[in-house]
């Protein structure tokens, strides 16, 4: 799967940078989990896949699964009892997640499972703001078919039809405009 390669260099990456750091003496390790909660699982030198302390054990293996685009796996959890909103240490849902990189089964997975369409965490776009960021028609078609608000801007206050004409995504802008995006300049 070419998703595969990009995430192998992208642990690499971490885990170079994280040896580099400890050789310096700097400590990488995230804020321990209590101890009546399971720690999360370790995510292969991506700690920000994590969930919070204190979340479902399910959680960060939900994250995880998102974020290596395997939908299978996103079913299985969810049927196992994980959660369809919790947030990695950044703040990104699973189904922000799942939008930005088009995963268009596993963003099925999460709706169908009762996740947010307008989940933002704490994260900086909205599930929408991140297809269309990612160009992604599919999935972008998806939000809104399922109430997504087509003005709604995330912590970028960036409306997702200022984003789709920044990034050059036709296709995104034209069917956002045929939703009822707003025309007008954020604010106004």
């Amino acid at each position: 799967m070419a998703a595969s390669e990009p995430a192998r260099a992208l642990r690499a990456l971490a885990g170079t940078l994280t040896a580099a750091l400890a050789a310096a003496g700097i400590a990488t390790a995230a804020t321990p989990a209590p101890t009546h909660a399971p720690a999360p699982p370790p995510h292969e030198g991506l700690p920000w896949l994590q969930a919070p302390a204190g979340g479902h054990p399910l959680d960060a293996q939900l994250l995880e699964a998102v974020a290596a685009q395997q939908p299978q796996r996103v079913r299985e959890l969810l049927r196992a009892g994980a959660h369809p909103d919790p947030v990695d240490r950044d703040g990104h849902s699973p189904l922000v997640l799942a939008a930005a990189s088009g995963d268009l089964d596993s963003v099925r997975q999460l709706l169908a499972a009762g996740a947010r369409v307008e989940g933002l965490g704490r994260g900086i776009r909205t599930p929408l703001g991140a297809a269309v960021a990612g160009g992604h028609l599919p999935v972008v078609r998806l939000l809104i078919q399922r109430g997504a608000d087509v003005n709604a801007t995330g912590l970028d206050r960036q409306p997702p039809l200022l984003s789709a004409i920044r990034l050059q995504r036709q296709p995104v802008a034209t069917e956002l405009l045929r939703a009822g995006a707003s025309t007008s300049p954020p604010g106004r």
